[in-house]
């Protein structure tokens, strides 16, 4: 069994290391943000130096039954590489949602780090991680239906940590015998929280080097990354392939960008592209709830929980900034 397991890991881990190469090896990675995350914001993220982008967490059931509700989510051939995260606990509902997406874009990922109210509801994001069998089947489900649809796509996963580091690295090594070939490690437990609460607590990236020391795939570092110095260090602290943003980009957009001095004339242009392009995405998702008929709510988390989740993200989202910058100020990581 334990030679099983490790040819296991080295062809999970040859083929994540493939995909890595393949997608050019990707250092900085915006974080998907629900509300946030559509087709303009990664257009103008990748103008200011994002190597690889993702759409806001999708909820797999409306996306796996409901054309109209896939329909809410545009793609464009200028939008790569490109991440597709799903938010689910079906490992049947997770595959078709998988397979659907993969034609379009370079990876699928599962959201194992929510920890907001309505995933304890319905039992997705940060609460799989109570579940590790359960996990490993979503995981194992959706792993198989990406390489049918697209032998290119790799699955990919992002979860948070646990207090006892031993316990995330034992998840972690799980992950990749399912079939997860790049890991993303958000450094804040969930007790620890999202929303306006996040910034309360410094990522840990101790608890992430530990992480990337145990398990043969690349491994992303989520946490901390207020401005651009915070990504060399954070590289050197964790030994991480590349570092991703969610806030810190918010705040900074910028702070990707490889010469902060063309900046400002860059970040003009690219606002008068985001803001027309932002135009025509809202008319899109407002055709497609229109026609979608509730198809969101088909899924693990109703479209009413959804929308609570937005607009509680929205509201939280400058002061979790701010929160974040005096909680890490100073701090080790």
């Amino acid at each position: 069994e334990a030679v099983d397991e490790a040819q296991v890991s080295t062809e999970v881990a040859e083929r994540g290391w493939r995909w890595f190469e393949s997608v050019g090896k990707p250092r900085y990675w915006v974080a998907p943000m629900v509300g946030q995350s559509e087709l303009p914001w990664r257009m103008l993220m990748r103008g200011l130096g994002a190597h690889i982008c993702h759409t806001e967490m999708i909820d797999a059931g409306g996306y796996a039954k409901s054309e109209s509700y896939r329909a809410m989510y545009p793609f464009d051939s200028k939008d790569r590489p490109l991440v597709v995260q799903l938010g689910g606990s079906n490992p049947e509902v997770l595959a078709q949602a998988a397979a659907l997406a993969a034609p379009h874009c370079d990876a699928v990922e599962l959201n194992v780090g929510c920890p907001q109210r309505c995933a304890r509801q319905g039992g997705y994001g940060s609460f799989l991680m109570d579940k590790p069998e359960h996990l490993r089947r979503c995981v194992e489900a959706m792993a198989s239906a990406i390489h049918e649809a697209n032998p290119s796509a790799a699955c990919l996963v992002k979860i948070r940590c646990f207090d006892d580091t031993a316990a995330t690295v034992e998840l972690a090594r799980m992950l990749v015998q399912a079939g997860c070939e790049c890991l993303t490690v958000h450094g804040r437990t969930r007790k620890q929280g999202g929303g306006k609460r996040t910034g309360r607590w410094a990522a840990n990236w101790g608890w992430i080097r530990a992480v990337k020391a145990a398990v043969p795939i690349p491994v992303i570092s989520n946490g901390n990354i207020r401005e651009r110095a915070d990504v060399d260090a954070c590289l050197e602290a964790t030994g991480c392939d590349g570092v991703m943003s969610g806030c810190g980009v918010m705040k900074r957009p910028w702070l990707f960008a490889p010469n902060r001095r063309d900046v400002s004339d860059r970040l003009r242009l690219l606002l008068a592209e985001y803001e027309h392009a932002s135009e025509h995405a809202s008319e899109q998702r407002q055709d497609g709830e229109e026609g979608a008929g509730g198809g969101a709510s088909q899924g693990s988390e109703p479209k009413q929980e959804q929308e609570q989740v937005v607009r509680k993200e929205k509201r939280g989202r400058e002061e979790e900034e701010e929160e974040e910058e005096e909680a890490v100020a100073g701090a080790e990581a």
